[in-house]
């Protein structure tokens, strides 16, 4: 073997990683310092027990989502369909309940979009309150939308993305996220 085929071989190897790498894309979270907070940390206290309160709303959220560690937030999140998002809502309320609270339920679409940081996208979240919520998931609301003739039952549904907000058949087939709510007071 030749230096020049040793050359190319691992020319060769090098060319097909820089290609291959640059096909998978890395999102990390996006934000415009020059924006004011709309989700400052200062607005949520953490409980230390996978909740945290929203100060301004008065809300309790789960701080992870449903698949991940209810303290850590490691681990993958979880979709499910809207049918067993309700499901797994009455679930947890069974016995002690999540945090030793057993009134969660699904979020209205106003209550999702209370928690858009406007500043920030991939995902427009706060992760320092909200950490490993992923770039990329859409997340069930309890809020009903208008059919629009498509011929089915549609809820609205907030996009972690971009933090817009958009509608979501509720048919089996259909998963999103689920991160629940309660009233403190």
């Amino acid at each position: 073997m030749t230096i020049y085929t040793t050359f190319n071989k691992t020319y060769s190897l090098f060319l097909c990683i820089v290609l291959c790498l640059s096909f998978i894309s890395v999102h990390a979270q996006t934000c415009n310092g020059n924006l004011i907070s709309t989700a400052p940390n200062l607005r949520f206290s953490d409980n230390a027990n996978g909740t945290v309160t929203d100060n301004r709303t008065g809300l309790m959220w789960q701080k992870c989502s449903f698949g991940q560690n209810a303290m850590t937030c490691n681990g993958s999140v979880l979709t499910v369909s809207w049918f067993d998002a309700l499901t797994n809502t009455n679930s947890v309320n069974q016995g002690i309940g999540f945090a030793g609270y057993t009134d969660w339920r699904l979020p209205n679409i106003k209550e999702l979009r209370s928690l858009v940081e406007q500043k920030c996208v991939s995902p427009a979240i706060n992760l320092n309150v909200f950490p490993s919520t992923p770039s990329s998931y859409t997340y069930w609301s309890s809020s009903p939308a208008v059919d629009f003739g498509f011929g089915g039952n549609y809820v609205w549904v907030f996009s972690t993305n971009s933090g817009l907000v958009r509608t979501d058949s509720r048919e089996a087939v259909t998963s999103n996220a689920v991160k629940l709510v309660r009233d403190v007071n």
